[in-house]
């Protein structure tokens, strides 16, 4: 089975975590929100996008409340 990569443009333009964050600090400095948890999973996100083949094996998040 052959599965074709989806053409994602906002994310091939990420080099890591950092550019993550900044986008993350963007957002919720012009709708206000929660900085800290967004902030805290930027690296766990980057590491499973990197271990597992997305969007072919499928995430489920769970966060908890």
């Amino acid at each position: 089975m052959t599965h074709t990569k989806p053409h994602t443009p906002l994310l091939d333009r990420v080099a890591g975590p950092s550019d993550l964050r900044q986008e993350v600090i963007s957002a919720v400095s012009e709708t206000g929100g929660h900085l800290a948890s967004s902030l805290g999973v930027v690296e766990l996100s980057v590491a499973i996008h990197a271990v597992f083949n997305t969007p072919v094996d499928k995430l489920i998040w769970d966060v908890g409340h």
